[in-house]
């Protein structure tokens, strides 16, 4: 009986500590303006894999060439990617920027 009873608190204080070593994260991205360039705005990317990007699904659209910072918000924790690109009047968009990534998140003991 006494060895059942460890058993199952092992295996519930176990379950405790994956819980909490679950945490959410904020990524707050800056980057700098070119003013001789007519930009009306900048596009934001976001991947888990590195050097993949879908055009057609930005994670953020800023319409303001005179923001150059955002920040994202509750993000599981985890590794990710980002580009930005700028855009004009007429909707042409640059090539992606430099790719920059987020530390490599902790990891529960054991895992």
């Amino acid at each position: 009986m006494m060895k059942l009873a460890s058993s199952i608190l092992l295996v519930f204080l176990s379950l405790i500590t994956i819980s909490l070593c679950y945490a959410e994260i904020d990524i707050t991205l800056k980057w700098g303006h070119d003013n001789k360039t007519q930009i009306s705005g900048y596009r934001i990317y976001k991947s888990t894999i590195s050097s993949v990007y879908d055009k057609n699904n930005p994670e953020a659209v800023i319409n303001d060439p005179n923001i150059t910072t955002i920040t994202v918000l509750n993000l599981p924790d985890n590794v990710y990617y980002f580009v930005a690109t700028a855009f004009n009047a007429n909707g042409i968009e640059s090539d992606f920027s430099n790719e920059v990534s987020n530390p490599k998140p902790k990891r529960c003991i054991g895992d």
